[in-house]
């Protein structure tokens, strides 16, 4: 099973999670959003799925999530 994440967004907002997940398909992985609580508020997570080590989550967002201008947070699960 994967281990880890590459998280690109954390909304408060729903529908602005939606956005970036759509706008993110054509990277052809699995892209999930996580409801967190946090401080007693919710947020929703954008993670890209499907990494086994955090070296192949960070080699990823190295070269497909940076050139697209995003900040990301390798996450393990």
């Amino acid at each position: 099973s994967s281990a880890f994440r590459v998280q690109v967004g954390a909304f408060g907002k729903e529908s602005n999670a939606q956005t970036l997940k759509t706008n993110l398909d054509f990277l052809g992985r699995n892209i999930t959003i996580q409801q967190s609580a946090v401080g007693g508020s919710k947020l929703y997570l954008v993670q890209i799925t499907g990494f086994e080590t955090s070296q192949e989550a960070e080699a990823f967002a190295r070269s497909e999530v940076t050139p697209e201008g995003l900040t990301y947070r390798v996450v393990s699960k």
